[in-house]
């Protein structure tokens, strides 16, 4: 994120940073507070290829969906009903698929109708791995090679984030570089 200096001086970031879990979420909270945009630019996105393993995805993805539901209820609300749509949606297909299979080929046709969420998640993603392709065109070949696992990728992206959800319902404390912090009682950024 960029901005300048006498912006975080105007919304008195040094002040809202001071007991924050999360200087991203606190940083955007103050922004949209004191009346500010936030734009995103491909231009601006930093390219990281980590080798994650699923325990330390999860782990990740969980954390920040915690501190989602602690600085930003309204977005995590949102998450929870967008994804729950999507995984009942995805749900209900294989149901449609099923019955098409085995009553009558007339069942085909919701079950198209349910898939076009996931649908269009292939195509996000693949025009995403276009735009930053074009962004940064010095890993254009790391994002062609990725392109078809991160398409395929997006049909389990809902489930992950379904899974965060939950579990971001009953866990209070979030583990980060070794520190653990305990979010009970934390509130999010005030609205001057």
């Amino acid at each position: 994120m960029a901005l300048r200096s006498e912006t975080l001086d105007k919304i008195r970031i040094k002040d809202a940073w001071r007991n924050a879990v999360s200087d991203d979420m606190t940083l955007n909270s103050a922004l949209r507070a004191h009346g500010y945009q936030i734009v995103f630019l491909p231009q601006c996105i930093v390219a990281t290829f980590n080798k994650a393993t699923w325990p330390s995805l999860l782990k990740w993805a969980t954390r920040q969906t915690v501190i989602t539901r602690v600085f930003n209820y309204g977005l995590w609300r949102y998450a929870l009903a967008a994804y729950s749509f999507f995984d009942f949606a995805f749900l209900l297909s294989i149901m449609g698929a099923c019955l098409g299979i085995l009553i009558n080929q007339i069942w085909f046709v919701p079950t198209a109708l349910l898939l076009t969420p996931s649908l269009l998640g292939i195509v996000r993603s693949v025009q995403r791995s276009t735009t930053f392709s074009k962004a940064m065109p010095e890993l254009k070949r790391e994002f062609n090679r990725t392109k078809l696992g991160d398409a395929l990728g997006s049909f389990i992206v809902p489930w992950i984030m379904t899974y965060c959800i939950i579990r971001s319902v009953r866990t209070h404390e979030i583990e980060w570089r070794g520190r653990k912090y305990n979010l009970t009682g934390t509130k999010s950024f005030a609205t001057p």
